[in-house]
């Protein structure tokens, strides 16, 4: 597969970071990490948060992803934060509740597209 999705002949360079298994707390650990690579991103995709369903509490986990975005957003003021939504699971490591995780899946993804949206 094209790592630049075919889009390198526009000029369009995309970094891909990240691990399966990775927390919302090392996202931005390495989104961090990454900031002294120059150009900044133009564009920034946050695709994570499905590993901390079962070990955070909901409400932390929102207000973590929250203060998370608008401190990317201010470190980042010309750059286009996206959420892209936790897909759902047919098992979540750790928990048999699937109805809660899904109910706590979907809020979480409201929270952080909701976040993403209001910094622009």
């Amino acid at each position: 597969m094209d790592h630049h999705l075919k889009l390198r002949h526009n000029g369009t360079y995309i970094r891909w970071s990240g691990n399966r298994g990775m927390s919302w707390y090392e996202l931005i650990a390495d989104i961090n990490d990454l900031l002294g690579l120059k150009p900044p991103p133009d564009l920034l995709i946050l695709h994570a948060g499905g590993n901390d369903c079962v070990s955070i509490p909901t409400d932390k986990l929102c207000a973590r992803i929250e203060n998370d975005i608008k401190w990317l957003h201010n470190t980042l003021p010309a750059c286009t934060i996206v959420w892209s939504d936790i897909l759902t699971r047919n098992k979540y490591r750790g928990c048999s509740n699937i109805q809660a995780m899904e109910r706590k899946r979907k809020r979480v993804n409201r929270e952080g597209r909701k976040a993403a949206l209001d910094v622009g």
